[in-house]
């Protein structure tokens, strides 16, 4: 992984709502660059300077004694991933081993980042896991969970358990781009306590490294402006790619497909890239 990844990890800090994770895991999911950090040096903000991704791998826990470094890393951009639990929700006390001290259950912290109420969801079986339609390109790979929590606010879920009938269940890995007060900022979380032995597991492992590049690449916004709302035959139609995001990105492709009910007409393959990028689209005929 290409990106400067900091994994908050502290001696004795209480994971909450979640399984332990270990450093060979994480370090197995994030690659060998990822640096581990503490809360003496988490609240220092040097340690986060140039930092692609903060992750949080203790469940509901907060860190209360670091927490304004990370939101001021945050309020400059950063993105986050949280790992198990419901996301920022225990304040927990205390700076070193021996001292710390979890709060009882509140939002005053997940309420930064627009997650506002989050509960338990009933989970029948079987069931398994699904990407969020039109992201196929993410690895296949399953979801252990004892319980997932759902969040209300500003997010999406990016995958979800579903039933064998398609019924979305619950989403135990859900997405918010610029939530809040926090403009540039992807925040990514996996709000569920897995079963024991899932965060080791091949697929713990892939779901971790998954979510952590998506949360590194920042918030996104791709979407087509058209010139009008309907093209008559013989006429060239005239729309616009846009392409938004808050870190600049490798150059790519979009295919772009003209279609009258179930025929393809054309189509056309256009390079795109970059931070904020507009490519119009003359080329499709019908």
């Amino acid at each position: 992984m290409s990106h400067r990844i900091v994994v908050f990890w502290q001696s004795g800090f209480p994971t909450i709502a979640s399984q332990p994770l270990t450093q060979a895991a994480l370090t197995d999911a994030l690659g060998s660059g990822v640096i581990f950090t503490s809360i003496d040096q988490l609240r220092s903000s040097a340690v986060l300077s140039d930092t692609s991704l903060l992750v949080l791998p203790y469940g509901s826990a907060v860190p209360v004694a670091a927490w304004p470094s990370i939101l001021h890393y945050l309020r400059g951009g950063g993105n986050l991933l949280l790992l198990g639990g419901q996301p920022l929700s225990v304040p927990v006390l205390g700076d070193k081993e021996g001292s710390f001290t979890a709060q009882s259950q509140q939002d005053s912290y997940s309420r930064t980042i627009d997650f506002r109420h989050s509960y338990a969801v009933p989970l029948t079986e079987p069931n398994h896991f699904a990407w969020r339609n039109g992201y196929s390109f993410l690895p296949k790979l399953s979801v252990q969970a004892e319980t997932v929590f759902a969040e209300e606010g500003h997010l999406k879920g990016l995958g979800y358990l579903d039933a064998d009938d398609g019924t979305h269940l619950a989403s135990p890995i859900i997405v918010s781009d610029n939530a809040g007060i926090l403009p540039g900022t992807r925040v990514v979380a996996l709000p569920f306590n897995p079963k024991n032995g899932y965060w080791d597991s091949p697929a713990g492992k892939s779901l971790i490294h998954t979510a952590a590049e998506y949360a590194a690449a920042g918030p996104t916004n791709f979407f087509i402006e058209a010139q009008f709302s309907t093209i008559r035959h013989g006429e060239l139609p005239d729309f616009t790619l846009h392409l938004q995001q808050h870190q600049p990105s490798t150059l790519g492709s979009a295919k772009v497909e003209l279609i009258e009910g179930d025929r393809i007409l054309d189509t056309a393959t256009l390079p795109i890239g970059g931070r904020d990028n507009d490519v119009a689209v003359h080329s499709i005929n019908h």
